[in-house]
C-alpha cells in the first residue's frame, strides 16, 4: 500500500484554506501544522523536517481533500508525496524438535 508524506514550506500566511478543506490532517496554531493525530510520528508541526508519512487510517479517505489542498494554497506551500512501503512477509521459523 503507498503512503502519503505531508508538509507546509516556508512562506505559509496562516489564511487557514488547508485546515478549513482539510481539518483531520490541518490545523491552524498560529501557522498552518499538520496534525500530530494525522501522522505516524504524533508531533504536530509544519512536519517541514520530519515528513512523517500519515497514518493508514487516513491515508485513503483523505487523499482527495490532500490533493485539494495542494492546489488551493494560495501560497502553494502545502506538498505532498507518495511514498512506497515495502510489506514484509512474515516467515515463522522452523521449530526443531530436540
Amino acid at each position: 500500500m503507498d503512503a502519503y508524506r505531508v508538509w507546509i514550506e516556508e512562506g505559509c500566511v496562516a489564511c487557514g484554506v488547508c485546515a478549513h478543506y482539510c481539518p483531520d490532517v490541518f490545523c491552524l496554531q498560529g501557522e498552518s501544522r499538520v496534525r500530530g493525530e494525522a501522522r505516524e510520528d504524533g508531533v504536530t508541526d509544519g512536519n517541514y523536517y520530519r515528513k512523517s508519512i500519515i497514518n493508514a487510517n487516513l491515508r485513503e479517505r483523505a487523499a482527495g481533500d490532500i490533493a485539494d489542498v495542494v492546489l488551493d494554497c494560495p501560497m502553494q506551500v502545502v506538498r505532498w508525496e507518495r511514498v512506497e512501503q515495502a510489506v514484509e512477509a512474515l516467515v515463522d521459523e522452523p521449530v526443531l524438535a530436540a
